[in-house]
């Protein structure tokens, strides 16, 4: 089982936590849809790092995981991201 790098999660606490804090809410959301709830005016490489980190870490997973560039491609929790924020919150 791979761990999460905790220096990896303090550098990008802010992004990396929001993002899945906002996933709590149980709907799939797309990459622009993530961008427009943190307030961004367009999609940053940077929250395209983060997300694909998120998904590398088995904390977010692909709504079609088979297509990663489908234009209807969206992202949820898994229970191992929801399970990090549990122990974050604690």
């Amino acid at each position: 089982m791979q761990f999460i790098n905790k220096e990896y999660i303090a550098q990008q606490e802010s992004l990396y936590s929001k993002i899945l804090r906002m996933m709590l809410v149980g709907k799939a959301l797309s990459i622009k849809e993530i961008s427009e709830k943190l307030g961004q005016k367009g999609i940053s490489g940077q929250l395209n790092r983060v997300v694909r980190k998120l998904v590398n870490d088995n904390l977010l997973a692909r709504t079609i995981p088979d297509v990663l560039n489908h234009p209807h491609q969206k992202h949820v929790i898994t229970e191992r991201g929801q399970l990090l924020l549990e122990i974050l919150d604690t």
